[in-house]
């Protein structure tokens, strides 16, 4: 860990350290207890080591505290395919090599798309010095792709002598590894790697940019839920911590389970657009202002603008079940809870609600197939263990094809009522269920999803005096 850098000199400061998150934008921020100054505080601190040059993934790069404007390369490519982990590269890049009140006059946009964007042009601009913003020049081609396929050789020999006076930052949505430009630049230069991470590395990030950006906590069930119903989207995500964040503030668990533990008298899930009088959004989005603005300025905060991570709203499972996705995303979850229970007349219902609302049966099949899948992935593996003689428990099974832990006493009591027989044939209805909706069978869609969810959902009693 790098110097820690205070406010006040460290000698007037004693800490007891909390602990160190990554903040925005990759910053380390220590959050701890200052024993004489009496309040929480937050500061940032630098990482020692170097950003080197070569391919590095988006998420490390952002967990340098500084760049030095005058080492880094003169060449750097952002790809791959999360716009949001591309923008935050961006804009990082902007800040740490752009310094001064006319950094502004250092910086060139291209938009790499146009027509009208050149090599030559590009080339003048880097070859310029800034008469008013002191430094390098930083030139940016958003949206490289069509540009770097038609000027490669350009840029190949460009990357192997850039200008020294000028930073060329290329931002294609796809950069092949095997290509000579993208070897030449993961040698002479840096790439960073926007590709989605990796699903642990997702689910420590959103842990960690919940306290810091959104000035809440999340507990890690509730992550994984998060997670599992959002996807690897790091732009969703964050959009979904902020609405949470807005929807929780100030408010305490328990309240908001009482006031939000009603539904519709027919049933029906609320609208997206809910809103809730007793939160305080304003409260939030400052203290997230007040937030980011220590971090970009490096000033420690006042007991009074950072909280005790304690005291910060903590999101549950439940709040994320209630408040997270569209409301069509937690009708498709709930259908599917409904027709593992066994309730075949609310399954009925519920998948009634969803075909109105304009769901394609399709995509229901597509958002239930996932938790079928384990199913038949956990009915198999136990069945393989008792044919080799040995023994392994349902749950086991379970949590060794994915299932969440949190989920595990659920998803263990509803295979069980479907029974082995039923969860031995997931994968063959759920195949010719997928078929027969793209067009191998004349039957309305509406029926076929009809007909398996009621095969699933009806008891084994009932099973069996249909099969006879």
């Amino acid at each position: 860990m790098g110097q820690r850098r205070f406010h006040q000199p460290m000698d007037t400061v004693l800490v007891r350290i909390r602990k160190w998150h990554i903040g925005p934008n990759g910053i380390r921020v220590l959050c701890g207890w200052s024993m004489n100054r009496g309040g929480y505080i937050v500061a940032k601190s630098s990482p020692s080591k170097q950003l080197t040059r070569g391919k590095h993934s988006a998420l490390r790069f952002l967990e340098f505290g500084t760049l030095d404007v005058a080492t880094f390369p003169s060449i750097c490519a952002v790809a791959g395919a999360d716009p949001f982990l591309r923008n935050q590269c961006m804009d990082r890049l902007k800040r740490s090599l752009l310094a001064g009140e006319d950094a502004e006059f250092s910086l060139t946009t291209f938009d790499g798309s146009s027509p009208t964007t050149t090599f030559k042009t590009v080339y003048a601009e880097l070859a310029t010095r800034s008469m008013f913003g002191g430094g390098r020049r930083l030139v940016v081609l958003e949206q490289a792709d069509d540009f770097i396929t038609k000027n490669r050789t350009e840029l190949e020999d460009y990357s192997t002598t850039p200008k020294k006076s000028a930073i060329l930052v290329l931002e294609p949505a796809s950069f092949p590894a095997t290509t000579r430009l993208a070897k030449t630049i993961e040698k002479e230069g840096i790439i960073l790697d926007c590709a989605a991470p990796k699903e642990a590395d997702a689910l420590r990030w959103i842990l960690s940019w919940a306290q810091i950006t959104h000035r809440i906590r999340i507990e890690t069930s509730a992550a994984e839920l998060l997670l599992e119903m959002v996807g690897i989207s790091l732009g969703l995500l964050d959009q979904e911590l902020a609405k949470l964040a807005l929807l929780t503030s100030g408010t305490e668990s328990s309240s908001f389970q009482a006031a939000n533990s009603t539904t519709h008298s027919d049933g029906s899930l609320p609208d997206d657009s809910c809103s809730d009088t007793s939160t305080n959004p304003t409260s939030s989005a400052q203290a997230a202002s007040e937030t980011n603005a220590a971090f970009h300025s490096n000033v420690v905060l006042s007991p009074d603008s950072a909280a005790d991570p304690k005291s910060l709203p903590m999101v549950t499972v439940q709040m994320v079940e209630q408040l997270s996705g569209s409301w069509r995303t937690r009708g498709v979850w709930e259908l599917l809870d409904r027709v593992l229970d066994g309730d075949v007349k609310s399954t009925l219902e519920q998948l009634e609600r969803l075909l109105i609302s304009g769901e394609h049966p399709i995509m229901i099949l597509a958002s239930a197939a996932a938790t079928l899948r384990r199913f038949a992935a956990a009915t198999r593996l136990v069945t393989f263990a008792q044919q080799q003689r040995r023994r392994i428990s349902l749950r086991d099974a379970l949590q060794e094809v994915g299932v969440k832990p949190f989920l595990l006493n659920r998803a263990e009591s509803q295979l069980r009522r479907l029974g082995r027989p039923r969860a031995e044939s997931l994968y063959t209805k759920l195949i010719e269920a997928d078929l027969a909706l793209k067009g191998d069978s004349r039957l309305d869609p509406r029926l076929i999803i009809e007909r398996l969810f009621i095969h699933l959902a009806v008891s084994n009693e009932q099973q069996a005096k249909t099969n006879s």
